[in-house]
């Protein structure tokens, strides 16, 4: 005879950031936009006034005199949302 366990279909795995990260491409002179494991963080232009950082949707986070500020500054301002690790569905543990 065999224990069978359940196992949740879904399992959450919540991320600590202890350091900035995110992976940053200039898409265009000036304009840099980040991601982190698929997910946008928020974009940083080159102005008059230095290195303008806006988050994931848009809003204003501040000016920059160095482009690594700016980019660590929006990487700070993005949520830490758990990680979702699916699993497979067995019809027998619904």
């Amino acid at each position: 005879m065999s224990v069978m366990r359940r196992i949740p279909k879904r399992t959450t795995i919540t991320r600590r950031r202890t350091t900035a990260s995110g992976l940053w491409a200039e898409v265009d002179p000036g304009f840099y936009v980040g991601n982190d494991r698929g997910r946008f963080l928020g974009s940083v232009t080159t102005g008059a006034d230095g290195y303008s950082a806006f988050g994931a949707t848009s809003e204003f986070i501040g000016c920059f005199a160095a482009l690594d500020l700016a980019k660590a500054a929006v990487v700070a301002a993005s949520p830490v949302e758990p990680l979702l690790a699916s699993r497979t569905a067995d019809p027998a543990f619904p």
